[in-house]
């Protein structure tokens, strides 16, 4: 339990049928917290929910302020909503989802996992080598293994990914911490890298004096900002002088092998994780390596390892076979467009990669166009842009798909709206090499991914038929 009191009191979510959203909700009903909260469409997670016992409105209205002591918002809500007003007009107090969350972890021993890139993989990671310590966990993306965003233990140990990208994240207080990278994102919200590593320096010097910071030493951005923090911090990664050193790797379709020694020489022998890529074996190595911190064993950390199963839409499979596969990756970074496709590439020799892509944010866009040209067109057989997902943002004059299409080149295709599943999976299946149709973006592309791997399997199953005739 979380709290105490005789009566506890009320919360009401605005925005409840996020990830990060819906994670909270989870972690307050399992702590018998009262629950409301609002959204603008029913989803399986807002089922789920409600069969956990909370109330849920499918719009938004001031009525729905009932009696909450409290209302939670995503950084997604805007001030202008109902709900909100009304809280504010009855002077209950109105706080963003990161400070319930910090507020939360005050009660435990905090473990933040920040990074513009790899958060959720660690956080799971983490969640799953310490699970002896019975933790809690909240992470921004659905833990198949878990059905869930979040998991309640009983433990000391509360684990948080921490989301930089409105600087949020600096709401917490944790013992440790672990930083995957510092990249150039989030340019709606920062001025420019040197505002984003000064960010997570107060990131960092917030975690206590008697906790420890791991930090990759494979980043430049990372260790540019080294010598500016006051709390002990230790390395991870491939570098020659990481405290935790990757030093040998091999590759297998759906699995990577490592192995890692101590800076002092000490030898901690292969781990193995049943997921492919470079950027999945330092996540791991980020997770092994503040685990070790708190005295987990090298038995239990390769037990669990082998057992790990990726959050949705990181790399996730929705159907392969020796003709056709389809992949969705959350992938709308340049950087994690290169790293899904690394893995793409490992999971499926010899197929031919068919891209789907739609891109996130126009100030995401415009920053890193040139970025986004070399990673989708270097990378890809075929190429298929849908029209930029604004996510609440104005257009930009001269930023679009069609012209970044065109910077890219023949390859790229100008979609203007999702095809039929079905015509565009017969259209896959004239190639004369296997195909693996690779879904990539932030943006809400499962169930053509979902659709798309259904008939493509109805069209391996047909062909099967026809040629035993």
């Amino acid at each position: 339990m979380f709290w105490n009191r005789q009566q506890k009191p009320a919360i009401h979510l605005i925005g409840v049928g996020g990830s990060g959203m819906s994670g909270i909700a989870e972690l307050l009903l399992a702590s018998e917290f009262p629950v409301s909260g609002s959204d603008l469409t029913r989803s399986t997670i807002t089922d789920r929910l409600e069969s956990l016992g909370a109330k849920i409105y499918y719009d938004h209205h001031a009525s729905h302020i009932q009696q909450p002591s409290c209302v939670v918002v995503s950084s997604a809500v805007q001030v202008s909503n109902p709900e909100w007003q009304e809280a504010v007009r009855r002077s209950i107090p109105v706080i963003q989802r990161a400070e319930m969350l910090a507020e939360l972890m005050r009660l435990k021993k905090g473990i933040a996992v920040a990074g513009s890139h790899g958060k959720t993989t660690t956080t799971s990671l983490l969640g799953q080598v310490l699970h002896s310590l019975d933790p809690t966990v909240v992470v921004g993306g659905r833990l198949q293994h878990w059905n869930a965003s979040s998991l309640v233990g009983k433990g000391s140990t509360f684990i948080i990914e921490a989301d930089e990208s409105d600087r949020s994240f600096l709401k917490f207080s944790p013992v440790y911490s672990i930083v995957t990278n510092i990249d150039l994102e989030h340019l709606d919200n920062y001025r420019d890298l040197n505002d984003i590593k000064d960010c997570f320096v107060s990131f960092l010097n917030r975690t206590a004096f008697f906790g420890e910071n791991w930090i990759c030493a494979d980043c430049e951005n990372l260790q540019s900002i080294r010598p500016r923090l006051n709390k002990p911090t230790k390395t991870f990664g491939y570098a020659e002088d990481a405290d935790i050193r990757i030093t040998r790797v091999e590759w297998e379709r759906t699995k990577s092998l490592f192995c890692l020694e101590r800076k002092t020489g000490e030898d901690l022998g292969s781990f193995e994780i049943p997921v492919p890529g470079r950027h999945n074996i330092l996540n791991a190595t980020g997770a092994i390596s503040l685990a070790l911190s708190l005295g987990i064993g090298l038995t239990s950390l390769r037990r669990s390892l082998k057992n790990f199963v990726q959050a949705d839409r990181r790399l996730q499979t929705h159907y392969r076979s020796e003709r056709f596969a389809v992949v969705e990756d959350y992938a709308h970074h340049p950087t994690e467009i290169r790293a899904a496709m690394e893995g793409v590439s490992q999971m499926f020799p010899g197929f031919r990669k068919i891209v789907i892509f739609q891109p996130h944010r126009y100030t995401r866009t415009k920053a890193l166009w040139d970025e986004f040209v070399g990673a989708l067109g270097g990378l890809s057989d075929e190429l298929y842009l849908l029209p930029i997902y604004a996510a609440h943002e104005a257009a930009i004059e001269g930023v679009s798909s069609d012209r970044l299409a065109a910077d890219i080149g023949t390859r790229a295709n100008l979609w203007g709206a999702l095809p039929q599943a079905s015509v565009f999976a017969s259209e896959c299946s004239v190639r004369q090499e296997p195909v693996v149709a690779v879904v990539l973006g932030a943006a809400p592309l499962t169930s053509f991914a979902k659709s798309l791997a259904f008939e493509l399997e109805s069209l391996a199953s047909r062909s099967a038929v026809i040629s035993k005739v």
